[in-house]
């Protein structure tokens, strides 16, 4: 800016504001266009181009892969919660009186039973195992219980599941913690089937019995079904009072 045009902004503070930003302006824009000013400018638009690939790209990219999957997760939200709730419905049938029947609904399919709430999680915890030994003697005398749940577990794991399982680390949690109860039950179970054919029972030495430790370990093990189950009803798509058909 000339000085003769500083001289006519010095009439009144406010043109000697708008003189003064335009020449900052104007020297900008002269920056801007030396060659450190298109460097930075540069630099600025491959900055620019780095946060929409990283950031939007990454995060388009992420929907569409959930997408993707989202169907196979759904089902196998599904068939774990028809295994696990097949194991908390062990607890003896008074314990389930009053439990509203309820549809849960993963993607297209749609599973109905009886909805857990915090007062059948408490009767189960505060359960007394001696309840749970006419549970125990069945699967002593049905080995194929044990067996068909193991089985049908395996089953719902065998294909996709590891790609679930490794984005969600607490559904993996949940499921070694139920594999390790399944196989301290099992343990329990033959050691009370050996004591049962023999009448002699280790437990004894204890002050315990082989039923009452197995009594303990197939009550630890629909606990921690009750708690996979509940995992899984909470990412429900929806949870009905009546069937879908309806």
């Amino acid at each position: 800016m000339r000085l003769c045009q500083w001289t006519s902004c010095l009439v009144s503070p406010g043109q000697w504001t708008w003189c003064l930003v335009s020449e900052l302006r104007e020297s900008g824009v002269r920056w801007l266009a030396s060659p450190g000013g298109n460097l930075l400018w540069d630099l600025l638009l491959q900055a620019l181009g780095i946060l929409f690939t990283v950031v939007i790209l990454q995060r388009y990219f992420e929907r569409q892969e959930e997408r993707r999957w989202l169907p196979a997760r759904q089902y196998l939200y599904y068939e774990l919660f028809g295994d696990v709730d097949w194991l908390v419905r062990l607890l003896p049938k008074e314990y389930l009186e009053g439990c509203p029947l309820v549809w849960f609904q993963f993607g297209d399919r749609s599973y109905g039973t009886e909805k857990l709430d915090r007062s059948v999680a408490k009767e189960l915890w505060s359960l007394d195992v001696s309840v749970l030994y006419e549970g125990v003697k069945e699967f002593a005398d049905r080995p194929d219980l044990l067996d068909g749940f193991k089985r049908s577990l395996d089953n719902t794991l065998e294909h996709s599941a590891a790609v679930f399982l490794a984005r969600e680390p607490e559904l993996n949690r949940l499921i070694g913690a139920l594999r390790e109860h399944i196989s301290r039950f099992e343990g329990s179970l033959e050691i009370y089937c050996e004591s049962r054919e023999s009448g002699r029972d280790p437990a004894a030495v204890l002050g315990s019995s082989a039923i009452q430790q197995a009594g303990i370990n197939l009550k630890e093990f629909m606990i921690q079904g009750y708690l996979l189950l509940s995992w899984l009803a909470a990412r429900a798509d929806s949870v009905r009072s009546h069937s879908p058909a309806d």
